[in-house]
């Protein structure tokens, strides 16, 4: 993965804060002049990675973070991890970098989650028999979970749409049950 530094100290074409990315993985650090922006100045990765007074590393964003630990001995589920030696614990739910939250348990597009591991600082989905990223995995829903969120986005539009104001009875509905059987 490319990297991105912070220029620590003013350069005579660069001032405090300026961006430096890499291109690609290895290759030259690049940042855009102070007074002309279409002029670029380039550095080897040596002279920024290894120069800290002159150069920071700037975070990146976490892929993944941990949502709940579940304990073995209690049998219940906590934001951390238990300080007792004696008390197995396993990651129960993980959020991934924008935002969906994976659980045991939960079937997604390669299966049943059993259980999640950290591989190489990544976060994996344990199966049955193989494991993925967290990048690859997408939650699939029952079709009883997709008539449910249907159900509250309808009654939702419904009080924003007629909450105060007159409306006409042709694009009224008393129920959601007489909304999705006249809509079929």
């Amino acid at each position: 993965m490319s990297k991105t530094y912070i220029l620590q100290k003013d350069l005579p074409d660069a001032e405090i804060g300026t961006i430096l990315t890499q291109e690609k993985e290895g290759g030259l650090y690049m940042y855009r002049g102070r007074f002309d922006e279409s002029e670029e100045s380039w550095y080897i990765p040596e002279m920024v990675e290894n120069n800290s007074k002159w150069f920071k590393e700037k975070e990146q964003p976490k892929e993944w973070e941990i949502v709940l630990y579940y304990h073995y001995q209690t049998g219940g589920v906590s934001i951390t991890p238990s300080l007792h030696k004696n008390d197995p614990v396993n990651i129960y739910s993980v959020k991934n970098i924008i935002g969906q939250k994976f659980s045991v348990g939960d079937e997604t597009n390669h299966g049943v989650i059993k259980s999640f591991e950290i591989m190489d600082s990544d976060m994996y989905a344990v199966y049955e028999q193989e494991s993925f990223s967290i990048k690859n995995l997408e939650i699939r829903y029952t079709q009883q979970q997709l008539e449910e969120a249907e159900r509250k986005a309808w009654i939702s539009a419904r009080g924003k749409i007629f909450g105060n104001i007159g409306y006409e009875k042709q694009y009224y509905y008393d129920s959601f049950q007489q909304y999705k059987k006249e809509n079929k």
